[in-house]
């Protein structure tokens, strides 16, 4: 680390707010101590990060769930910064938040956001995505970073991507030149499988941008056991406010030119190793929807789901038992072809159920409060906490989407 690194995270160290460190500038005015949140008392103080972790670089904290998270607040700006920490090259995860955090501070300290209604910001959020086994797959670290600096993004921040790939048998990162066998153009494989899909949500202009700027353009990707999921930043392909977005690409399309290790598919979900929760309830003209999600419960294996799980009211009112369909008002499969979902410690799976507020005469349908939920092709059949008002019952496959 440079000594002006040093320098400035030795400044990150001393300036703390809601019990986390932060950063600053020699240029930046004196942070602020949150409302929302009390500084801790020595017993209460957070665990230090591990000395050379990039979290201890960035002058951060460790949470819950192995989390590094920074948070600085003045007048002039916010930055916050969480990532999990056990992703296993720690120095190009450090200079990556350095960079992003500099670069921020500097600009601050160039143009001040003298009139702007809000502060600056600048928040990057890492998540990790997996494939294989611990010993011999995958582990991905995609970070997304929102910046509102510059008069055009105040309040609609702009959204970029940066994803670190490592392969754990070989101990060496993976990047969009080794991800494919020696040889290979994977371009004509990539680009049927993404021009399209960006195409349906953004327009035509959209995909021949993709296709314009090549392998380039698929630099930042992370790995799964089913797919390679494609990120693709905000204003990356046109000179406009399009995207954020992120494009799965199954592993199946790409099995044959990949230079990683082939994953052998996980075996179908039984019963004892998912838990199902719900969402909030979701409403829109009189319709009403939840999201379930089946996830593994610790230790369990990787597994796939698909098809219907079965859904019967609960508390709240008289018995309904809810009638299988692929799509509904408020949500289900968009193209309606049936889904198989690997629910791994990375990825979860979901399902769609909906109802109406009220019947046909206009009277308030009850209010349900639970859900009684099994598993697809599972004997497993647990009560799920959810809201619903509704005198009817759908539910939608797996893969399902509001």
């Amino acid at each position: 680390m440079s000594a002006a690194r040093k320098a400035l995270v030795a400044l990150v160290s001393a300036t703390v707010i809601m019990g986390v460190a932060g950063c600053g500038t020699s240029g930046a005015p004196q942070s602020t101590s949150s409302s929302s949140t009390s500084t801790p008392t020595s017993s209460e103080a957070p665990p230090v990060a591990a000395a050379g972790s990039a979290c201890a670089e960035i002058g951060g904290t460790v949470a819950d769930k192995q989390t590094c998270s920074v948070h600085v607040e003045t007048p002039e700006y916010t930055i916050d910064i969480k990532f999990p920490v056990d992703y296993p090259d720690q120095k190009v995860v450090a200079d990556y938040l350095e960079e992003q955090r500099d670069s921020f501070l500097d600009y601050v300290k160039k143009i001040p956001p003298t009139g702007r209604v809000e502060p600056y910001l600048l928040n990057i959020e890492g998540t990790v995505y997996r494939s294989g086994t611990t010993n011999s797959g995958t582990q991905s670290l995609a970070f997304a970073t929102d910046d509102n600096t510059g008069a055009a993004h105040e309040g609609h921040p702009d959204t970029l991507y940066q994803v670190f790939n490592y392969d754990l048998a070989r101990h060496v990162p993976i990047t969009i030149d080794t991800l494919f066998a020696p040889g290979v153009d994977p371009l004509p494989v990539l680009s049927a499988a993404a021009e399209p899909q960006l195409e349906k949500h953004f327009g035509e202009d959209v995909a021949q941008a993709l296709h314009d700027a090549g392998l380039k353009a698929y630099q930042n990707f992370a790995i799964t056991d089913d797919a390679v999921l494609f990120f693709f930043g905000q204003s990356q392909l046109l000179n406009s406010n399009v995207g954020p977005t992120r494009v799965a690409v199954p592993r199946s399309q790409l099995e044959s030119i990949l230079a990683i290790p082939h994953v052998d598919p996980a075996p179908p979900c039984a019963s004892g190793q998912l838990e199902v929760s719900g969402s909030k309830t979701i409403a829109a003209a009189g319709h009403r929807a939840v999201v379930l999600t089946f996830a593994l419960k610790p230790g369990a294996a990787a597994c796939t789901l698909t098809g219907y799980p079965g859904v019967d009211s609960g508390s709240g009112g008289p018995l309904i038992h809810a009638n299988r369909t692929v799509s509904g008002y408020m949500g289900g499969l968009r193209d309606g072809t049936p889904t198989t979902v690997t629910v791994s410690a990375a990825r979860q799976a979901t399902a769609v159920i909906e109802g109406i507020a009220s019947d046909t005469a206009g009277n308030q349908c009850p209010t349900y409060t639970d859900f009684l939920v099994t598993v697809p092709d599972t004997t497993d059949t647990m009560t799920v906490t959810a809201k619903l008002d509704t005198c009817v019952l759908q539910v939608h496959p797996i893969g399902s989407e509001v």
